[in-house]
């Protein structure tokens, strides 16, 4: 034991057998609670094996013993938040992807519908247009049959007969008026929108008029086509 004692200052017992106020009786080696022979104790109440006193935070050490300095804690520090933000910018990156596929996505499917919708019209008009043009069709063949019965009609000297088919011949015309058909008038002046000039007859009077009707005409009162002609014959000027 050395001439000067330094008395142990812990309130309890320590790992090293020193009490407060004793003089420390430690080897010469360091013992847990770090005091050394001859020096004095410097034990707070309790201590750990690692030399951290109680309620106090544990400070890491390097691979050799060293605890870390503030700049390697504040390089470790920096490291951990670049990687962080990193991770992130990742996150971010990776959202925007997907958020513009799905953008392209709906971009397509936007197309698709109005390419859709365009067809749809399409097929729609084309349809209506076959139809117009199969009525017109049927109804400009039913016009000629009409020709052909009003000629026959013309022939019959029977009576009897001649009521029976006048009778059908007023339902045949009905027909026609159900589906728009109306006959061109013939009592105005020449219309070469409406009417074929085939003869002529000379007038004093000259003029646009129509002499006489050779061929009813017919046009479609829905969409406004003639569906024929009425051949006339005009009157010229002498």
């Amino acid at each position: 034991m050395k001439d000067t004692e330094k008395k142990c200052t812990c309130d309890e017992t320590c790992d090293c057998g020193c009490q407060e106020g004793e003089p420390c009786t430690c080897n010469d080696d360091v013992c847990d609670c770090g005091c050394q022979e001859g020096e004095e104790c410097t034990c707070s109440d309790e201590k750990c094996d690692c030399g951290c006193h109680s309620g106090d935070p544990q400070e890491s050490v390097g691979d050799d013993g060293v605890p870390p300095s503030l700049e390697d804690q504040n390089k470790f520090l920096i490291g951990q938040l670049t990687q962080a933000a990193q991770y992130v910018k990742a996150l971010e990156e990776r959202a925007a992807s997907q958020k513009q596929r799905a953008d392209d996505a709906a971009a397509a499917a936007g197309r698709l519908q109005a390419e859709f919708d365009n067809y749809r019209k399409r097929n729609a008009e084309a349809v209506k247009t076959a139809r117009t043009e199969g009525v017109t069709d049927v109804l400009t063949q039913y016009i000629g049959k009409l020709d052909v019965f009003e000629s026959a009609l013309k022939m019959v000297t029977d009576q009897h007969m001649a009521d029976g088919l006048n009778m059908l011949y007023r339902q045949m015309r009905e027909l026609l008026e159900n589906y728009g058909v109306r006959e061109i008038p013939t009592d105005g002046a020449f219309d070469p929108a409406f009417h074929e000039a085939v003869g002529s007859v000379k007038s004093s009077a000259g003029g646009d008029g129509i002499a006489q009707v050779v061929k009813r005409g017919y046009f479609d009162q829905t969409t406004g086509k003639v569906l024929r002609h009425a051949a006339v014959v005009v009157f010229v000027k002498k």
